[in-house]
């Protein structure tokens, strides 16, 4: 229960994100945010999947903790080293065909 709980919150939860990526693509909070919970809704959504296609009871629990784990890592690793790359694409967007050397 508490899985299918989840996915629904996080549907609704990515809507909100991607509302917020669409209004400042840049921002790695938001980014990270939609990172997690694409991954967690769509991990859940496999894990219903595999569960029923006749997987054993026993499975249930560590498919749900291996989906809050992935998605919490991934949201978690993602902040690292982004800021400079992040900025790095920035300086060439905004620069000119001039500055740039074209």
């Amino acid at each position: 229960m508490w899985a299918w709980l989840i996915q629904r919150a996080a549907a609704v939860l990515l809507l909100l994100v991607i509302a917020a990526h669409l209004v400042n693509p840049f921002r790695r909070g938001v980014q990270a945010a939609l990172l997690a919970l694409a991954l967690l809704h769509g991990l859940l959504g496999v894990r219903s999947l595999v569960l029923d296609s006749g997987v054993p009871l026993r499975w249930h629990r560590a498919l749900f903790a291996a989906a809050l784990a992935l998605s919490w890592c991934s949201s978690s690793s993602s902040g690292r080293g982004a800021g400079t790359r992040l900025s790095r694409v920035e300086t060439v967007l905004t620069l000119s065909p001039s500055q740039s050397g074209a």
